[in-house]
């Protein structure tokens, strides 16, 4: 017997969804593209060159919510929800 092909495709992911996170992720050293740069930082300062150091958070999210099985088992949920109801 063949199973029946459906058009239901469950996946589950983790990730981040701005340009801007890997920055915060890796970190990064940003340049003037003309003659300073203005940013916040206990107040408002101006440089040439600014440098953010590395805030990881993505990578041990992913970490905690594949180890603890909780990323599969949203992705099996939905993937049932959609079979069945």
């Amino acid at each position: 017997m063949v199973p029946a092909s459906t058009p239901v495709v469950a996946t589950s992911s983790v990730s981040p969804h701005t340009i801007y996170d890997a920055v915060q992720e890796y970190g990064h050293t940003m340049h003037a593209h003309r003659d300073f740069m203005r940013y916040y930082y206990g107040g408002q300062r101006f440089s040439r060159t600014v440098t953010v150091p590395p805030r990881p958070y993505m990578r041990p999210a992913v970490d905690i919510v594949v180890s603890n099985g909780s990323c599969a088992a949203a992705a099996a949920s939905a993937f049932y929800g959609a079979m069945w109801g």
